[in-house]
């Protein structure tokens, strides 16, 4: 089979249906972003970030390659906007504006945050470099890495965020880039079928 590595969970059993390889390490690309909605909703949650929160995005964020939704340096978006363009759209840029937001101003202080909580998760197999999923160029880290089990640990720590499941199950939505309302499709097209 062309699956390298993953697996089939029943939420409401709790149980895995079926699995391949669930200890093996890959370069996790954008699903990264999860762990980037988790931690961003454990902030809302203990009220030191909200939804309605103003970011404006940086010079940095507007730097970052890959899948994006284009929004420009000095633009004013909410918490709540940049949610969605990460989750629905995997907009790189808003992933990093967020974690600069979240992260009281810097990606590298996110990224720690990130790393701690994989330690509080069990998630022993997972590192973050970044938090986009963008492959690593600098000397000494590594791409963000991941495996298929410890992806479930953090998967069924988010779903417990009812306004995640709702923003994800979307198969599109209009969210804010540099020229206004966009209306994007789901990166998911799992959703949509």
């Amino acid at each position: 089979s062309l699956i390298k590595a993953g697996l089939i969970y029943d939420y409401t059993e709790n149980r895995l249906v079926w699995e391949k390889n669930l200890e093996e390490q890959f370069p996790i690309a954008s699903l990264t972003k999860m762990m980037v909605a988790l931690i961003t909703m454990e902030h809302i949650e203990a009220k030191k970030v909200s939804l309605d929160d103003i970011v404006t995005i940086s010079k940095y964020a507007t730097w970052v390659g890959g899948s994006k939704v284009y929004i420009k340096e000095g633009q004013k978006l909410s918490v709540s906007d940049l949610l969605q363009a990460a989750m629905i759209r995997s907009g790189n840029d808003a992933a990093y504006a967020l974690a600069e937001h979240v992260g009281g101003g810097t990606e590298e202080v996110f990224v720690q945050l990130m790393n701690k909580k994989c330690e509080s998760l069990g998630m022993d197999y997972t590192c973050f470099a970044n938090s986009t999923g963008m492959p690593v160029r600098s000397k000494g880290l590594s791409d963000n890495e991941s495996t298929a089990g410890d992806l479930l640990l953090l998967a069924r720590e988010l779903v417990k965020y009812e306004s995640i499941l709702d923003m994800t199950s979307r198969s599109t939505e209009k969210i804010q880039n540099a020229n206004g309302l966009y209306t994007y499709d789901n990166r998911n097209t799992l959703v949509k079928k």
